[in-house]
C-alpha cells in the first residue's frame, strides 16, 4: 500500500472565522498514517502526539471498519501523548513555581477537544444506485 502524506503537513494558508463574536484562526493538518508499516514506532508515537497537542479536532482516519487492534493501538498513543503532556506539564510547572493542579485527569488544557472517526470503504454500505 502506498502513503499519500510523510510526517506532517499543515496547509499554506489559515482560514480565520468568526465564532459567536471570537475570531478564530483555523489551520488544516494533516498527518501519515497512524499504523504507517514504513515508518518505525517511534516515528508513529511522536507524529500522533504531536499532532494531538496540536489539534482541537482529531479525525481517525481508518480503512472498512472500526477493530479491536484500532481502539487499542490508540488507547497506546493516546498513553504516548499523555507521558508527553505530564513531561510539559513539569517543565510549566518549573519554570513558574506553580504547584501541581488538582485536576481529575491530570490533563489540564491539554486533551482531545474532539475526536473523530472517519471509516472509508466500508465493507456494509449500501449504495442504493
Amino acid at each position: 500500500e502506498q502513503r499519500t502524506t510523510t510526517g506532517i503537513w499543515f496547509y499554506s494558508h489559515p482560514f480565520v472565522r468568526t465564532i459567536k463574536g471570537t475570531k478564530v484562526c483555523i489551520l488544516l493538518m494533516d498527518t501519515q498514517g497512524l499504523f504507517d508499516p514504513l515508518s518505525p514506532p517511534e516515528i508513529n508515537n511522536a507524529i500522533f502526539g504531536l499532532s494531538v497537542l496540536l489539534s482541537s479536532l482529531q479525525i481517525l482516519n481508518v480503512q472498512n471498519r472500526i477493530q479491536e487492534d484500532t481502539l487499542q493501538q490508540l488507547d497506546y498513543f493516546t498513553s504516548f501523548a499523555n507521558s508527553a503532556i505530564a513531561i510539559l506539564k513539569k517543565s510549566e510547572n518549573e519554570a513558574t513555581g506553580a504547584a501541581d493542579s488538582e485536576e481529575k485527569d491530570g490533563m489540564g488544557k491539554h486533551k482531545f477537544q474532539m475526536l473523530r472517526f472517519l471509516v472509508r470503504d466500508w465493507a456494509n454500505f449500501d449504495d442504493p444506485e
